[in-house]
């Protein structure tokens, strides 16, 4: 959408955007509502929120949703998140996930990584737990990744595992990558 990417990669003013979360139309609202969080403006996080919860919604619109406020990284939406990946029987759980991987400021951010190091052991999850690793960028999410590559000699997943690899910084990492590139 030209919007989002507006929003995103350049300066913008909010208040046409911020106007349309008004608008009588269901998907200009949502749509404004999702450009406003791609652009780290918190105006339509509560649509977005209630979009998000609404399991009688979309998929699509749902999961956009879903994307949207964890790329927002705002606070008000980490609760939402964590119920929807909780919740085994949601078709939205793997977007949770990953939208909780943008939430490494959260008050509950060591519960959100305990669940990013459940996922790894999730073959349907295990890619989205991976990036949401590498996007939380902390010692305990590298260790259990680091862990999972030593311990894993094939799977699918290795060059991914790997791939993130690169972003940890640390001794460890650095070590285990010359190991095993």
């Amino acid at each position: 959408d030209i919007l989002t990417w507006r929003t995103q990669h350049r300066e913008y003013d909010p208040a046409p955007l911020t106007s349309l979360i008004e608008h009588r139309h269901d998907a200009t609202r949502i749509k404004a509502a999702m450009a406003l969080a791609y652009g780290k403006n918190g105006a339509g996080i509560p649509l977005l929120i209630g979009l998000a919860r609404d399991k009688g919604e979309s998929d699509h619109w749902r999961r956009s949703a879903i994307r949207a406020l964890g790329v927002s990284g705002d606070l008000r939406s980490v609760k939402t998140l964590m119920n929807l990946f909780d919740d085994v029987e949601d078709r939205c759980q793997s977007v949770a996930l990953e939208a909780l991987g943008h939430m490494s400021r959260s008050d509950v951010a060591d519960e959100i990584l305990k669940r990013l190091i459940i996922s790894l052991e999730n073959r349907n999850l295990i890619k989205l737990a991976i990036n949401g690793i590498r996007t939380f960028d902390v010692d305990e999410g590298w260790r259990a990744l680091r862990k999972m590559i030593s311990a894993v000699k094939m799977s699918a997943h290795l060059n991914l595992m790997i791939e993130a690899l690169l972003d940890d910084q640390s001794l460890e990492g650095i070590t285990l990558l010359s190991q095993v590139v």
